[in-house]
């Protein structure tokens, strides 16, 4: 088995898994996270948009003091449908039923990934000629029900190369 290229960039295709949260927005205590199929090329994003800023100009020009408020985020990849395959995230006409939770683990598993503890998604399905039926998943990332950070630092958990013969 051919050992995996290591790198020093959290970058490359994306392992994402998402879990259905309670109804009151929290993990459940034994949660079942689902691997979604691999991304569309380059359609896997999180965007930040910068928080609300409040100046307190002076006369002559210049600011006394400046305020930002929180960023908010959000984040969506795109999936093929394929033959044979159900679309991870049911939807009816766009909208989502209840909130989930989604973790992204970069290519290479050990540098840092994505948690985002709370995410509430729309669905778009698109059709064109030279690409055929995709499915646009776009979540607004919501705060947590415990008012901690929205986007977290995620470590996928150390795993055993089964043959670490990098030759073999």
């Amino acid at each position: 088995m051919a050992q995996k290229t290591l790198t020093p960039l959290s970058w490359g295709k994306p392992k994402l898994e998402f879990c259905a949260l309670t109804d009151t927005g929290e993990l459940p205590t034994n949660p079942n996270w689902v691997e979604l199929p691999t991304p569309v090329l380059d359609t896997t994003i999180l965007t930040p948009i910068r928080g609300e800023q409040k100046t307190a100009p002076v006369e002559g020009g210049g600011n006394e003091a400046v305020l930002y408020q929180a960023n908010n985020y959000t984040f969506e990849f795109q999936l093929r449908k394929v033959k044979g395959r159900n679309n991870p995230i049911e939807h009816f006409d766009g909208v989502v039923s209840g909130e989930h939770a989604l973790r992204l683990t970069p290519e290479d598993p050990t540098n840092e990934g994505i948690l985002i503890d709370r995410l509430q998604f729309v669905v778009d399905d698109s059709w064109n000629a030279s690409e055929g039926k995709k499915v646009l998943y776009f979540g607004d990332v919501l705060i947590p029900v415990d008012g901690s950070q929205r986007v977290k630092p995620y470590f996928a958990p150390a795993t055993t190369d089964p043959d670490p013969d990098p030759i073999g």
